[in-house]
């Protein structure tokens, strides 16, 4: 083929120069900025999690505390951050945690809504309507 008689050499003289390490460099802190990044923004997010459960589960604390650690979770569990498994860890622990205490975050005694996909809702409405 024409053109690797002449790409192929002139690639190879690059990737043997400083400049193809300076490329491979700059690509290699771009990507280790990315997944550093990330991390960061997560373990922020899991510190704001544990803040918002520790005051939506507390025993001793007030409504508005509780009204406001399950306001934060809602919040939190929007978050693009939120694996999957986090979502339907919150979501069982805010369910446990309402059905011990028999109220919602808001004093009434409807059930905390799961964390679920707009599919899933759909089907669960659906369920709910074919019952005896």
């Amino acid at each position: 083929m024409w053109w690797t008689e002449y790409t192929w050499p002139w690639l190879s003289e690059w990737a043997s120069s400083p400049g193809f390490a300076g490329a491979v460099a700059l690509v290699a802190a771009a990507v280790t900025l990315t997944v550093t990044t990330r991390k960061n923004r997560h373990e922020t997010w899991w510190e704001q999690t544990e803040w918002a459960l520790g005051k939506y589960v507390d025993e001793e604390a007030s409504a508005a505390e509780h009204a406001i650690g399950a306001d934060a979770v809602r919040v939190l569990v929007k978050s693009p951050l939120a694996t999957k498994q986090e979502m339907a860890f919150l979501s069982a622990v805010m369910t446990a945690t309402v059905l011990e205490r028999g109220r919602s975050p808001s004093g009434d005694s409807n059930e905390f809504p799961p964390v679920a996909k707009e599919s899933e809702a759909v089907d669960n409405e659906a369920t709910t309507e074919e019952g005896p």
